[in-house]
């Protein structure tokens, strides 16, 4: 419910304040005005129409020139994305490309549109190639610097930027014994000690100490000892915004905390829960967002049946 009301008032706006028009549409919309923006979209009045999942399956919209996809599209759901994907790909007199822009990484669980499908009707047979979890089901290159992405190359099809090729590894061969190693186990357990350390320091004589101890540069313990108390901020500061999302916005239902979560963030919560202080607070942000847009953007109560047709229904925009 949340990602469809963003989606339906914040996109269309930041369209347009760029200089593009673009319009919401959703099931709320009355037929008749449904029907006259989607002729002016024909007509090219308009830019771009904002839904949520209105026009992915089952659409006669001739003429889409590009495609933005928002809503993360999960491996099962293949027929999904290529109906989404194809809105854009429709051949239209005058047409000779589209453009698809995939914000929520679509690409990297499909592959590409013209990427071949292995399908079979018989029984216990794999229906769909694109499931497997083999290393030659999905390869997809982005670009570092333009950002495109497209089937493996040497060269980037939108900028040329060439990619660095791996230097071949050298060894050299010496005589010597077998023995069995332990400074892997005494290595690990080392840093574990000096962390505990680093963990009790109270002082800087403390830590300047510890730096002296373990042959460090002056203040990497006291940097240490910063960054963890960061991390511990950052992720009792996520551990409250999620636990909002399990309360406020989800009303305790698993399904839809895993599908928020997914939508929002693009991740489940226990993949939250490793994240660094920096993208731990930059998901604390985006949630905090959400939180202040339901509270001043949308008043009412949402009934479980809506909030849950509206989440499984996600959000793309034409």
């Amino acid at each position: 419910m949340l990602l469809a009301l963003v989606t339906l008032n914040i996109l269309p706006k930041s369209f347009k304040k760029n200089g593009y028009n673009f319009v919401a549409i959703s099931g709320k919309t009355d037929d008749t005005e449904r029907f006259n923006l989607i002729e002016a979209f024909r007509r090219k009045e308009i830019l771009g129409l904002v839904n949520c999942s209105l026009f992915g399956e089952g659409t006669d919209l001739v003429g889409v020139e590009s495609v933005i996809m928002t809503r993360p599209i999960s491996e099962a759901a293949f027929g999904f994305f290529a109906q989404v994907v194809g809105r854009a790909l429709r051949v239209a007199e005058g047409k000779d490309m589209a453009t698809i822009i995939d914000m929520v990484g679509n690409f990297l669980r499909h592959g590409f549109p013209e990427d071949r499908s292995d399908w079979t009707l018989w029984e216990g047979e794999e229906k769909n190639s694109r499931k497997s979890k083999d290393e030659d089901t999905v390869k997809v290159k982005t670009c570092p610097d333009c950002f495109m992405t497209h089937p493996p190359a040497p060269v980037c099809p939108g900028c040329a930027y060439v990619y660095p090729i791996a230097a071949a590894r050298e060894y050299e061969q010496v005589e010597g014994d077998l023995v069995e190693l332990q400074r892997e186990l005494e290595r690990a357990a080392e840093i574990q000690q000096r962390n505990s350390e680093i963990t009790q320091a109270t002082t800087r004589a403390d830590l300047a100490a510890i730096d002296s101890k373990y042959g460090h540069k002056p203040g990497a313990a006291a940097h240490k000892q910063r960054a963890r108390e960061e991390k511990i901020a950052a992720m009792r500061q996520l551990t409250s915004d999620i636990k909002w999302v399990k309360q406020r916005a989800s009303g305790g239902n698993v399904a839809m905390i895993n599908h928020l979560m997914a939508s929002v963030l693009s991740m489940s919560e226990s993949e939250a829960m490793k994240l660094s202080a920096a993208k731990a607070r930059n998901a604390s942000e985006t949630l905090d967002e959400l939180r202040e847009f339901m509270r001043t953007e949308y008043t009412g109560d949402i009934s479980r049946r809506n909030h849950f047709g509206f989440i499984e229904a996600g959000c793309n925009g034409l």
